[in-house]
């Protein structure tokens, strides 16, 4: 059976990844639009379409399905452009991938009849050089028209993905999980290097010694879950060494005592999950984060 026809306006990272896999897939990419026409054209190569230009309404005209990838900021303003120029048509699936907004942002497509869909895709895009990774095993949040949405399930099945279904006042607090996730973590690792270089360790040394304990934790998480997955002095009960970390820090680094204590009043709570230790510890440890 023959796959949709694609068009994918802004070719930064994800619209280059989604591109090139929907491309091996089968389906037909006939343009790419980006505001700069040679990330376009780059993009359009690697994904073996003819078509590579800055005109976004252009690139709208013969596909069945308009994947939007462009940042926030300008998707609305980008909807409206091509609607201004009649770039969309009735029955046509105009889809976007961002975390943060709704389907809503697309209502300039559905005024033409075009179904409309955010399709978001949870997973990090670090780099657009080099190999393109495989989504297989990725979860796509979907959120949009019925019609869209089982199109939008069809794709994420043609990637190997898992697909989601959320209403539409959800997509913020969605988007605030996966950044708590991802963006944080990476800002975690940052504060450790700055602990390490307290002592006169580099940052790419640090780097090399915690990355294998960052990937031994997310192995655990995988093979356990999240509750069970936690280690470590909190769940121990292992007060002494909580004060000294609490002591260490207040002397040497106390800009960053404050969110150790945010952090480990979580912490305590998870804890709790497992009953690991017994209340009376518990309470020590909370009023020991009281900020």
């Amino acid at each position: 059976m023959e796959k949709p026809k694609v068009s994918i306006i802004g070719a930064g990272r994800v619209g280059t990844a989604l591109a090139v896999l929907l491309s091996r897939r089968g389906y037909k990419i006939v343009g790419v639009s980006d505001e700069s026409l040679e990330v376009a054209k780059s993009c359009a190569d690697q994904a073996s379409c003819s078509l590579g230009t800055t005109d976004s309404a252009e690139v709208c005209q013969g596909a069945d399905i308009i994947l939007i990838t462009t940042p926030d900021s300008v998707l609305q303003g980008i909807a409206e452009g091509i609607a201004a120029k009649k770039g969309f048509k009735k029955g046509q699936f105009v889809i976007h991938t961002s975390g943060l907004l709704s389907s809503k942002v697309l209502s300039p497509a559905r005024f033409f009849g075009a179904y409309t869909l955010s399709m978001h895709p949870i997973q990090t895009f670090a780099k657009i050089s080099g190999e393109i990774p495989s989504l297989a095993g990725t979860y796509f949040v979907l959120e949009g028209d019925s019609v869209a949405i089982e199109q939008g399930k069809q794709i994420v099945a043609d990637l190997d993905g898992f697909a989601v279904t959320i209403p539409p006042e959800a997509k913020m607090l969605h988007h605030t999980a996966c950044s708590l996730t991802s963006n944080y973590l990476v800002t975690l690792l940052f504060l450790a290097q700055t602990i390490y270089e307290k002592i006169g360790i580099s940052e790419d040394d640090s780097e090399k010694m915690l990355l294998p304990l960052l990937k031994g934790t997310i192995k655990n998480i995988e093979e356990l879950g999240v509750q069970n997955a936690l280690t470590g002095p909190i769940e121990r009960g292992d007060l002494e060494t909580v004060k000294k970390h609490l002591e260490v820090l207040e002397t040497n680094l106390p800009e960053l005592l404050k969110l150790y204590k945010e952090l480990g009043r979580y912490t305590v709570e998870l804890m709790k999950r497992k009953q690991t230790i017994p209340e009376e510890k518990t309470n020590i440890l909370k009023d020991l984060f009281r900020i």
